[in-house]
């Protein structure tokens, strides 16, 4: 049995779940020798909460789970649902293998707080079960990053035809081009993207823009609210970028109409593009898109329109996204750019 206490100045309440990691579900017994084997595929369990006898600020969580050990360097769980309005996750890693034995509990106290987060398993009894030994681990805010695949990781970037991106079935980077505009190359040097182009840009989001694709799923769903794109990048020189948010919108909601696919920049009230401008000291800049807002104008004066969160509006909008970069209309064919690292991350904006 896994037993997990959850406190600390971040705790106001009772987290919304508590999942132990990667691990066996199902276990068979040698009825001969008492052994236990774990034999299933290793799956995410939620633990179940224990309601308290009296008001506390310690939440109580358990689950029964097979003899196992968890391997060095996995995760052994996860907190969801603490701080003030219950925004902030938190992942639990041992650079140290931890067994759950046969006939023992580990009990894990989580504290979680302002300034740092941990765990520690001590002794302690839970009627006919042993206390393990004790282990100390330190936590790990968990983040929500839309841009699944690292540019470090790279290996090519995928060149499409007009709307084959929709086609998609996994996370991806890719290049879009156009017939009858100058041409936008993404080569890799040194874990990094470079651009360049082989004229004037069009500074347009399929003209000539290197592009990344995400499908929602359950650990980076796609939701109306703030998010915060952060680029790290270089240049050879002034190099200004131009950048679009494209969504899954297909024309399903009331009153909205087919070609509203672009989410709002925060700082705009009409045209839904961004930009950025590097030099050649590489540098970290961001830009907070709302996804609560979409448009059909990338450019021009187009009318915003509030998604209202409902099932069918979530489906329609937020299937999935594209991030679109490409080189202001300023630029040229000496134009080189160097993109190491790009984030999409949920973003709260803070009180005034």
């Amino acid at each position: 049995m896994v037993e997990v206490l959850v406190s600390g100045d971040l705790v106001k309440q009772a987290p919304t779940k508590v999942i132990l990691k990667n691990v066996a579900t199902s276990a068979s017994i040698n009825l001969q020798t008492n052994e236990i084997s774990a034999i299933s595929e290793n799956a995410d369990v939620s633990m179940c909460p224990v309601e308290p006898e009296t008001t506390q600020t310690t939440y109580l969580y358990r689950a029964i789970i097979p003899a196992q050990t968890i391997e060095a360097n996995n995760t052994l769980l996860e907190v969801y649902g603490v701080g003030e309005n219950q925004d902030k996750n938190y992942r639990f890693t041992h650079t140290k293998s931890v067994p759950y034995i046969q006939g023992e509990y580990r009990r894990i106290n989580v504290l979680i707080g302002e300034n740092n987060a941990g765990i520690t398993i001590p002794g302690g009894t839970v009627d006919e079960w042993m206390p393990s030994d004790k282990i100390d681990v330190e936590g790990e805010v968990i983040t929500i990053n839309l841009i699944t695949v690292p540019i470090s990781g790279l290996s090519t970037v995928n060149e499409t035809v007009n709307d084959d991106y929709k086609k998609y079935t996994e996370d991806k980077w890719y290049i879009s081009n156009a017939e009858g505009y100058s041409t936008l190359t993404a080569t890799l040097e040194n874990s990094k993207i470079k651009l360049t182009t082989s004229g004037k840009p069009a500074a347009h989001f399929s003209r000539g823009a290197l592009g990344f694709h995400h499908i929602a799923a359950e650990e980076t769903p796609i939701e109306a609210g703030l998010y915060k794109l952060s680029i790290t990048a270089s240049a050879n020189k002034e190099v200004q970028l131009r950048l679009f948010i494209r969504n899954q919108y297909s024309g399903e909601i009331d009153n909205i109409p087919l070609s509203y696919n672009w989410f709002f920049p925060q700082e705009k009230s009409v045209s839904a593009n961004a930009s950025m401008n590097f030099n050649t000291e590489e540098k970290t800049l961001t830009k907070i898109f709302d996804f609560g807002r979409i448009t059909s104008s990338t450019s021009g004066a187009g009318n915003a329109e509030t998604v209202y969160e409902t099932p069918t509006n979530l489906t329609e909008v937020y299937g999935y996204l594209d991030l679109r970069i490409a080189l202001s209309s300023n630029e040229d064919s000496s134009s080189e750019i160097y993109i190491t690292d790009v984030k999409l991350e949920p973003y709260t904006a803070p009180v005034e």
